[in-house]
């Protein structure tokens, strides 16, 4: 959901009046602006000619490694020419070539639209800058007949480039750097600019428009010593060319604005196509609320290692074990496995989470911006500092103990710090582990503005979930929740977030099988007068003193077989859970449907019609749908994060089939086998997480059944 912003309030009267009056403006553009047109960086022109060209292997690793360690491209350069004249001319063939094929891009139009009596002086080698008819341009580092490019050339360029800047910064004029960054690569240019800066030349201001990605304290300190002033735009996380084109002409626009000029034919006509290319993604967007954790998965080397004894009464104060075993560590959290699905998917994704400024954190926070989430958007995503005490805050990590994979039925172990939540607490741990005030207003005036198909959320952040949904949910938007297996880590009273918060806001239930038989069944029912089927609940929990207990993971399998191999049984349990449905789920638009996972043994879906009163006819279907053949496994390696990935292909078949169909009622779900096949899919991409370590192994082979799923 990301948008431009608005940056007048950097915008000085200085820079406004120069843009009235552009013949006493000068422009330094950088390679940002040829890349807007698809240019390439040098590194990359380098490593491929040095991958298949003139070199042995060695050396061929050495210069991959120099570049990736931050050798200076002028330097690498210069062992080129010095080394192998013919790949360094091949170098300078292969970047002509390149640049011949670029076409000007929208930031040139404005140039030639408003801003033609500029000077311009450029550090890029390419002719987009003659090509969009501008009047006075200069090449500080040359051109493709005779480029400056290596170590002794840009030495060499220091004098001329010095009087060049000189001429053209000095009298009062006002410098604008735009697609540059400011690189101590270009050291001819920073060195320039020092020497000028001690001079009183009458010097104008010089201004930069950078991005945030860009900005860091290093460049900010360099920039302040000589003397330029920063405009900083935002982009998002790992932004599309586009969204690159866009926050740039979205920043000159508003200094034109300020300056009285408004941008008018092709160029707006551009610009607006910009505007609504982003409309449309965001638009598109999934919303997922939720948490960001880091999992560390233990498996025993052996077999016959066992490291929990329930079998006494009492527990020891103090265990410590000493296990051989593999360790996997992976980041997971609803939210974040989700996001990470859609977006490998090719599907765009908004998580809107939060960690701590703590190692963990920064692990995850390094995971976000890698190329390998181009449609993960992580602009809301918020860090806070670390509490470090009892009771504290911290990037939120789990540990998993996992039984051997040679033991049948084997069984895992989760270990979680819960963190007590009441009034009782400090009021800065409660904030801590909601979303901030200025952050949670800018999220919720995007899912209004834009309603985005699917919000998903889970049952961390419950406060941000609340002003979020408020009174108001998104007419388009489908709201889709996970109840988790067993309650949750935050919150100690149970069941409030379902009956005070969400109630008659939530179109698609994802719902654990307890919750199902403990809050629909029972709970809902009769906190609204309706009888409860009790000789259904006796069948299906147990009890302890006549009141009814918690399963184990092996008699809760146990149960959902029974229930699922008897037809009278499972009609009783739909039904009930159908009844609590009809008066909790969403009322008012979209679909209204329950999703009952059960492990491996599937899921059972119940789609509800309209809301009725009464509930002696309540209008639902339902299936129970199996997990394919070929992806069931007979000793299960339930770990963590598969009913995560269930929940994120669920999201993703309900997305394919609503952009497929362009249907954003939810007419296809009308059909019981378009749930049926959405409700498959995401069981076999669940399935294939049971039988191995990490969420990251499955991503591949998913991705196929993904592109081979149809609706």
């Amino acid at each position: 959901m990301w948008n431009p912003k608005s940056i007048r309030n950097q915008i000085t009267d200085e820079l406004s009046n120069v843009f009235r009056n552009p013949s006493l403006l000068t422009v330094i553009v950088g390679n940002g602006l040829s890349r807007l047109s698809g240019a390439h960086e040098w590194s990359r022109i380098l490593c491929n000619e040095t991958r298949t060209h003139y070199f042995n292997d060695t050396l061929k690793i050495n210069l991959e490694k120099s570049i990736e360690q931050g050798l200076p491209l002028p330097e690498l350069a210069q062992i080129l020419y010095q080394n192998n004249k013919a790949l360094y001319d091949g170098l300078v063939y292969s970047m002509r070539n390149e640049f011949e094929k670029l076409d000007t891009n929208i930031i040139h139009n404005l140039f030639h639209d408003y801003l033609r009596d500029a000077q311009y002086l450029t550090t890029n080698y390419d002719n987009l800058l003659e090509r969009s008819n501008l009047r006075h341009v200069v090449h500080l580092h040359g051109t493709f007949e005779k480029p400056i490019i290596t170590d002794d050339q840009y030495y060499e360029s220091i004098y001329e480039v010095k009087q060049t800047l000189a001429n053209y910064i000095g009298n009062g004029r006002i410098a604008l750097f735009l697609g540059y960054g400011h690189s101590h690569y270009d050291y001819d240019i920073l060195q320039a600019l020092k020497e000028l800066s001690h001079y009183n030349f009458n010097r104008g201001r010089i201004y930069t428009i950078i991005s945030n990605l860009d900005n860091t304290p290093y460049l900010q300190a360099r920039l302040i010593r000589l003397g330029i002033q920063s405009i900083i735009y935002e982009l998002p996380n790992n932004p599309t060319e586009d969204q690159r084109k866009l926050a740039l002409a979205f920043a000159i626009k508003e200094i034109m604005e300020t300056a009285g000029i408004d941008i008018v034919g092709n160029t707006r006509d551009q610009l607006e196509q910009l505007f609504e290319e982003q409309r449309s993604i965001n638009k598109k967007s999934v919303v997922c609320i939720g948490l960001t954790a880091v999992n560390t998965l233990l498996e025993p080397q052996l077999p016959n290692s066992y490291w929990i004894d329930n079998s006494e009464p009492t527990k020891p104060e103090f265990i410590r074990f000493n296990l051989k075993a593999n360790q996997y560590r992976e980041i997971g959290g609803p939210a974040y496995v989700i996001s990470k699905l859609l977006s490998h998917f090719g599907l765009h994704s908004e998580l809107i989470s939060k960690f701590a400024n703590d190692p963990e954190g920064d692990w995850i926070y390094k995971n976000l911006l890698s190329k390998d989430n181009k449609t993960l958007h992580a602009d809301f995503v918020e860090r806070d500092e670390p509490i470090d005490k009892l009771n504290g805050y911290g990037t939120w990590q789990s540990m998993i103990l996992v039984d051997h994979k040679e033991v049948k039925n084997r069984q895992r172990v989760f270990f979680d710090r819960t963190i007590d939540v009441d009034v009782n607490v400090e009021q800065d741990l409660k904030n801590k582990l909601q979303l901030s005030s200025a952050a949670l207003n800018v999220v919720k005036d995007n899912i209004i503005t834009y309603q985005p198909p699917i919000i998903y959320f889970d049952k961390f952040y419950q406060e941000t979930v609340a002003t979020i949904l408020g009174a108001r949910v998104p007419i388009n938007s489908w709201i889709v929740y996970e109840t988790g297996a067993n309650g949750d880590k935050y919150n100690k009273h149970q069941y409030y977030f379902e009956t005070n918060i969400i109630n008659n806001k939530v179109n698609i239930l994802t719902s654990s099988f307890s919750f199902s038989r403990d809050y629909l069944c029972r709970y809902i029912l009769q906190k609204n007068g309706i009888p409860v089927d009790n000789s259904l609940l006796e069948k299906i929990e147990k009890y302890v003193d006549g009141k009814p207990a918690e399963l184990s993971s092996q008699e809760k399998r146990l149960v959902i077989r029974n229930l699922i191999g008897n037809k009278q049984d499972l009609d009783a349990f739909v039904l009930s859970v159908a009844k609590g449905a009809n008066i909790w789920l969403r009322r008012d638009e979209g679909p209204r449907l329950i999703i009952i996972t059960l492990n491996e043994f599937g899921c059972i879906w119940i789609k509800l019609g309209e809301f009725k009163t009464s509930i002696t006819n309540i209008d639902f279907d339902f299936d129970y749908v199996e997990v394919p053949a070929h992806r069931k496994v007979n000793d299960s390696w339930y770990t963590n994060s598969a009913g995560d990935i269930f929940r994120g292909a669920l999201i993703a078949g309900l997305m394919k089939a609503r952009i497929n169909h362009n249907d954003d009622e939810g007419k296809f779900l009308d059909k019981k086998d378009n749930i049926s096949k959405i409700c498959r899919f995401a069981n076999e991409i669940s399935a294939m997480k049971i039988s191995v370590p990490l969420f990251k192994q499955i991503l591949g082979e998913a991705k196929k059944v993904y592109d081979n799923f149809s609706i």
